[in-house]
């Protein structure tokens, strides 16, 4: 039998060719994710085992005792313990840089000559409190050099001038652990961030490396001496047994970051088998004469169903190799590129051969399950029936198909009306939370009702729309998707799956931008507030803070130095801050504006809970209002009140602060460096970082997942691309006749053109509708903890994808029509 597979295959090379490249596809996905997510996984372990290379004995706090104690109490004496020679002391924390966008940069103190190290691109260790090391990163992105001073604020806002002595040279780090952007002394570090207490104590021995029984000596003799200095609640390790507990602290993460790397895959490998299994169909039904002269001349059905699953076992192994291929060094390329991994080489041996055997194993053997099936049902034709020839006709739906749909239907609509209630009928976060598994579980099967649902009438869908068109070659083409409504089906569920996870991430990204803008709205309705100087603002400073490019409106708010003050009991207390007149605020706040009537004020919620009446003064000028909370407009420094308020009161205003509105919170970062040119003293807050931040965040998540999902969508129109080929070859008697009859080629092309059209565009709107579906659930299913979710579709997004879908269509009949529209009518109607 092996040479007649072989002589199978070359003959049938063409008509393979889609299944191979189906199965390399979702193959290679899956090797790629494996030897990215294995790189990761050790780069991860390795930067977690290295925290502690060179350590003997650990020291650190018992979290569950009931007082931690200060280990920096603990330095001196574990420094005196024979047999230590060289300690160090592990802290963490952070100092803003005073700069336009106040970034944050976290600072860690420097190593010793054995324990965590810092390598030095160039100069030297810092000595004093107000000397640093600074990453070779920081330095690239701030311009900095040996002798650089850096400008920065401490964790209490104490302004730090820091000189930078030296750049260290760092490794791309794992997004998993965290990396210091600045290095300083012990002493330094505690004096940028008062009370701050070491977090672990890491003591090396008199040896480059000890035994563990040498490590556990030592441990025993740091425990003694804690003891003995009175310190209590400290947790005494040897470096052995920490690095462990590390590592396993780590694997449960490592385990999870691999499946959730894995979930795209087996999306991509799901939509796969669909195609595959399509494209046997397809090829089996084509060479029924084939296989009926094999059964004529003494073949078993047996026989010539075992040579139909030996081909697919070859297909699926070429395409597993391919893929295995193509994905382990496309993996191990993204792994270096990204700087999860020193170099390409490192990256290779992050995958073990026992999983390149299991994918190999895998890959094979589902590609030989999704051929089994149409192989059993093609050796089941009698050989006088196959050598007759079965010709197509429209097919009419069976009793089961009848069935199959309805009762799918009715399981649709109750499984998708439960999953909606569950979803949509509670506000609570803590209830949200103990829903989302029933919900998710409810959504899953929704799901797979809704695919056999679709299954049924997908292709009467195609068949009704096509009613509507008035050329010949559109109707001819809404005939040929229900002449085989299996592979009509098949070919639009593969489609229907992968539109519907990218536009269900679409929606719940679209959802979470907007419900995000709405609570920011809320909470935090200005961009930007400009506070005037002490000296208030000059003529010049006003003007061209209007003038500035990039801002939507701006208004300039008059105010005065104010108080607000409250009584309870016998003692009276209130915030100091800015009273500011509300005069056409509303034109530059996102958002409605906060209803505020004469004689009240704006003040911050927690006000209120002590009192809802109090006095507004401006130096000695005190007046009687009700206190009003607010959710955004005023804060803990600014009151608002109305302009008669304020004319009552009889007080002498003057520009206090601006207030600004940007067109793109994007550019904030440009429009702060703008109003800073026009006064250093200028004093700016607002909310329009963490707008822009949110959105950021929500683009790089769309970009990430849609790009991952679209590996799936390619497998799909690679499916279309099939089974139009493969249709074209199956029909070459009919589109014979056809031009016989009068169809020009032109009008050929165009009708494998529609037929695409159909199956894809139909397949794309009814994803586009169950996306919005499930992206709805899912997002009202989560405990965001916001008072309102706000739905939202991403209308760009979504055009976005039916226009790929109708371009990637058209991409896939070229090849098929002119196939079709090149045969001369004698040759196709003298075809088998």
């Amino acid at each position: 039998m092996g040479p007649l597979i072989r002589a199978n295959l070359k003959h049938h090379a063409r008509r393979y060719t889609a299944t191979v490249v189906a199965a390399a596809i979702a193959v290679a996905f899956v090797a790629a994710a494996l030897v990215f997510g294995g790189a990761l996984n050790q780069g991860i372990r390795d930067q977690v085992a290295g925290q502690y290379t060179g350590a003997a004995v650990v020291v650190s706090p018992d979290y569950e005792s009931a007082e931690w104690p200060d280990l920096s109490e603990a330095v001196g004496i574990v420094e005196n313990v024979p047999g230590v020679t060289e300690i160090y002391v592990s802290s963490y924390s952070g100092i803003e840089l005073d700069r336009p966008d106040n970034p944050w940069l976290s600072a860690a103190t420097i190593g010793g000559q054995r324990l965590h190290t810092q390598t030095l691109e160039s100069g030297t260790n810092p000595t004093t409190t107000t000397e640093i090391l600074v990453s070779d990163g920081v330095a690239q992105r701030y311009e900095l050099e040996v002798g650089s001073v850096l400008t920065a604020k401490n964790r209490e806002g104490n302004p730090l001038d820091l000189t930078v002595t030296g750049i260290v040279q760092t490794k791309q780090q794992s997004i998993m652990v965290s990396v210091a952007d600045v290095f300083f002394t012990n002493e330094g570090l505690a004096a940028a961030s008062p009370g701050l207490q070491p977090e672990e104590l890491l003591a090396a021995g008199d040896k480059a490396e000890l035994s563990s029984e040498e490590q556990e000596d030592l441990a025993t003799a740091v425990r003694a001496a804690l003891d003995e200095g009175g310190i209590e609640g400290a947790v005494v390790t040897t470096g052995h047994d920490a690095t462990e507990e590390s590592l396993k602290a780590i694997n449960t993460s490592s385990a999870a970051l691999t499946l959730m790397l894995l979930l795209f895959p087996v999306i991509a490998a799901t939509v796969a088998m669909i195609v595959i299994g399509t494209t046997f169909q397809v090829i089996f039904r084509q060479r029924e004469r084939e296989l009926a002269l094999l059964r004529v001349i003494g073949a078993t059905g047996k026989q010539v169903r075992r040579l139909m699953v030996m081909e697919s076992v070859a297909v699926g192994l070429v395409g597993s190799v391919i893929g295995i291929v193509v994905g382990v060094l496309g993996g191990s390329a993204i792994a270096s590129a990204g700087g999860v991994v020193s170099s390409f080489a490192v990256a290779l041996t992050s995958v073990s051969i026992t999983q390149v055997l299991v994918l190999l194993v895998t890959g094979t053997l589902l590609t030989t399950l999704a051929g089994f099936r149409p192989a059993l049902r093609a050796s089941r034709v009698a050989p006088v029936q196959a050598l007759a020839g079965r010709p197509e006709t429209v097919a009419q739906m069976t009793r089961k198909q009848v069935v199959t749909g309805v009762v799918s239907g009715v399981l649709t609509a109750v499984l998708g009306g439960a999953t909606a209630y569950l979803a949509f009928s509670t506000t609570d976060p803590d209830l949200k939370m103990e829903r989302f598994p029933a919900v998710l579980g409810l959504a899953v099967l929704t799901a797979a009702a809704l695919i056999t649902l679709l299954s049924a009438v997908l292709p009467l869908i195609t068949r009704a729309v096509g009613k509507w068109g008035t050329s010949e070659s559109y109707r001819l083409a809404a005939v040929n998707t229900v002449r085989n409504p299996g592979r009509t089906a098949a070919t639009g569920i593969a489609v229907f799956i992968g539109v519907t996870l990218i536009s269900m991430v679409t929606f719940g990204a679209e959802s979470l931008r907007a419900t995000s803008a709405a609570a920011l709205d809320r909470s935090a309705p200005i961009d930007l507030v400009v506070s005037a100087p002490p000296a208030g603002f000059t003529d010049k400073q006003l003007s061209d803070l209007e003038a500035i490019p990039g801002l939507a409106t701006s208004v300039v708010v008059d105010g005065a130095p104010a108080r607000i003050e409250v009584s309870e009991g016998s003692e009276v207390f209130g915030p100091e801050g800015t009273l500011v007149v509300d005069s056409g605020l509303d034109s530059v706040m996102r958002g409605s504006a906060e209803a505020l009537s004469d004689g009240e004020v704006l003040v911050p919620a927690w006000l209120v809970t002590a009192a809802t009446e109090g006095s507004v003064c401006v130096e000695d000028t005190c007046a009687d209002v009700t206190l009003i909370p607010s959710e955004g407009t005023a804060g803990d420094d600014r009151f608002v009140v109305t302009p008669p308020t304020a004319t009552n009161m009889g007080v002498e205003l003057a520009p206090t602060q601006v207030w600004m509105q940007l067109e793109d919170p994007g550019q904030y970062a440009d429009i702060i460096s703008q109003i800073q040119e026009s006064g250093s003293d200028l004093q700016i807050e607002g909310a329009v970082a963490l707008r822009s931040a949110i959105d950021q965040i929500v683009n790089i998540l769309v970009m990430v997942v849609v790009g991952l999902l679209a590996v799936s969508v390619l497998v799909a129109l690679v499916g279309i691309t099939n089974t139009l080929s493969l249709s074209v070859a199956e029909r070459s008697r009919e589109n014979g006749l056809l031009r016989a009859l009068g169809m020009t080629r032109k009008q050929v092309r165009s009708m494998l053109s529609w037929e695409a059209l159909l199956i894809a565009v139909t397949s794309t709107l009814l994803g586009l509708l169950a996306g919005a579906y499930f992206g709805a659930v899912g997002f009202m299913s989560l405990p965001t903890g916001v008072s309102e979710s706000v739905l939202a579709v991403p209308w760009v997004q979504w055009l976005i994808i039916v226009v790929v879908a109708i371009g990637a269509a058209l991409v896939a009949s070229i090849v098929p029509g002119r196939r079709a529209s090149r045969v001369s009518p004698v040759e196709a109607l003298a075809a088998e």
